[in-house]
């Protein structure tokens, strides 16, 4: 598969690069600094870089050329525009139709919320507490999953709870909505596991799975 990846630098793109390597997948990765890309990300031929920014559309246009599909395991910026995911997903969506692109796996919160969910309070309390103290992140999740939703592509939005780094336990829990017994933590590992198995897979098309530990 042809793969683009935004994010790739990322605490959940680094990881997921060499093992989307190792299961035979081409990847373009569109990465704003070549040179940490270089120290971060393997050497490898089946690697191409396109150097610009997510927030422009014609970096992002040029990253989605031949692709088969699109993962977006960006996350916010410090410092970056208040509606950056969403911003993103605004060029995403349209290079993706140009060229013909019809898969998308997109990453955000657990915290975005969707009809049929049924939070738990555990759900409740954390959003509340993003609601105090990151409500401008919520809120461009919020936006970007409503334009991908309501798109004609074949999107899987995965919905995660705090990530950590710690070593992949091989297995993950996956539900339908909030509140089917999700966990409070995911490590990328796992979850760079479980993004890829749902490119290849498509288990999720057009649901938003809410995936932890």
């Amino acid at each position: 598969m042809n793969l683009t990846l935004l994010g790739a630098t990322g605490r959940t793109g680094v990881p997921l690069v060499p093992d989307a390597l190792a299961r035979g997948h081409r990847l373009t990765c569109l990465v704003r600094d070549e040179g940490k890309a270089a120290r971060l990300l393997p050497s490898d031929d089946r690697l191409r870089l396109v150097v610009g920014d997510a927030t422009d559309a014609s970096a992002v246009d040029a990253a989605i050329a031949g692709a088969d599909a699109v993962l977006d395991a960006s996350g916010p910026v410090r410092g970056g525009p208040k509606r950056l995911r969403a911003e993103v997903v605004s060029h995403v969506l349209p290079a993706m139709h140009r060229h013909g692109v019809r898969r998308l796996v997109f990453l955000t919160g657990a915290g975005v919320r969707l009809d049929g969910d049924v939070p738990g309070v555990a759900d409740r309390a954390i959003r509340g507490l993003m609601s105090l103290v990151q409500r401008d992140i919520l809120d461009d999740g919020q936006a970007a999953v409503a334009a991908i939703t309501a798109s004609d592509l074949d999107w899987t939005v995965v919905r995660v709870p705090r990530l950590v780094d710690a070593g992949g336990r091989g297995r993950v829990r996956t539900g339908g909505r909030v509140g089917d017994g999700s966990g409070t933590t995911l490590g990328r590992r796992d979850l760079a596991r479980f993004l890829l198995d749902e490119l290849e897979q498509g288990t999720w098309i057009r649901q938003a799975p809410v995936v932890s530990w």
